[in-house]
């Protein structure tokens, strides 16, 4: 659910400690917290607020088991489940502002990534930029604006050569909604 928030753009997230039960997050809820996403929370940084503010609700949910409370029912109506997560490409965004949502969700595990010049390239990080920026290639374009590849490496993070992940989700060429503009600083790790 962390990659999911900051991929779709969500300006709170939360954690809910519930009473365990056969099937994950249905069981009935003994504490939660809610939290606010920054504009530049990655899922690493997402993830570190989560567990403080689970910590910090423990001994209320601790509290509710030893004295047998119920907990109140999750209402399931409202429950969402979504696939689990790959390397998503940035060529298949749909606009700049969803690419880089995408790069912040990726990192630090599961790195979005785009062709630059002919190779994937796993992106750490990246900036939205503006008509009249100063800019570093690489240069991801959409219809909305660009994204500036701050940061990016050759390997994936999961221990795999980049070309052969099996993380890796690839677009259909059709899919393709951005141009790349190749590196032009030598000084770019790609």
């Amino acid at each position: 659910p962390v990659y999911w928030a900051i991929a779709e753009g969500a300006v709170r997230t939360g954690i809910t400690l519930h009473r365990a039960v056969p099937r994950v997050d249905t069981g009935p809820i003994l504490a939660q917290a809610e939290v606010a996403i920054a504009g530049d929370d990655t899922s690493g940084t997402l993830t570190r607020k989560l567990v403080e503010a689970g910590i910090a609700v423990l001994g209320q949910a601790l509290d509710a088991l030893l004295d047998g409370a119920p907990g109140r029912s999750p209402d399931l109506t409202r429950a969402t489940y979504r696939t689990s997560v790959g390397h998503r490409p940035l060529e298949s965004a749909t606009s700049a502002v969803e690419a880089e949502r995408m790069v912040r969700a990726g990192v630090p595990n599961m790195l979005a990534w785009a062709t630059v010049d002919g190779r994937p390239a796993y992106v750490r990080a990246a900036r939205l930029v503006q008509n009249g920026d100063a800019i570093r290639a690489p240069l991801l374009t959409y219809a909305d604006g660009s994204l500036e590849l701050v940061e990016t490496a050759a390997l994936c993070g999961c221990h795999h050569d980049a070309s052969e992940c099996p993380h890796r989700l690839t677009g259909s060429a059709g899919s393709r909604r951005s141009s790349v503009v190749t590196a032009v600083n030598s000084d770019v790790e790609l």
